[in-house]
């Protein structure tokens, strides 16, 4: 699947990276519309929701990863995981939304005053 073009990155511009919860790899998965298969590790649960845009496992378990493969490639309707990807990619990560989401807390906590 060719990565669609879109506003949403998942790279901070150079000097302004800021630790993240949800590794890159993940982020850019789903941006790119592609189920994610994690683990239920650290940040990841934040953006990959089990049984809409992907699936998760729990650490180590070689089985229940292996199950989770062939549920994604046995599943008919995968398509509107992968839309569903998309979309998590698009909400949650685009910059651009996420500055205008900073800005508007500053500003409704500035006019609270």
């Amino acid at each position: 699947m060719k990565p669609r073009k879109s506003s949403c990155s998942t790279r901070s511009p150079p000097g302004t990276a800021i630790p993240r919860a949800c590794p890159p790899p993940s982020e850019e998965a789903l941006a790119c519309g592609c189920i994610t298969l994690s683990t239920r590790h650290a940040g990841i649960p934040e953006a990959v929701e089990h049984g809409v845009n992907g699936l998760l496992t729990e650490e180590w378990d070689e089985t229940g990863f292996a199950a989770a493969i062939t549920r994604i490639l046995d599943d008919p309707a995968r398509g509107t995981m992968a839309r569903a990807a998309r979309a998590t990619a698009e909400a949650k990560f685009d910059n651009a939304k996420g500055l205008a989401r900073v800005e508007d807390i500053i500003r409704a906590t500035v006019q609270a005053r």
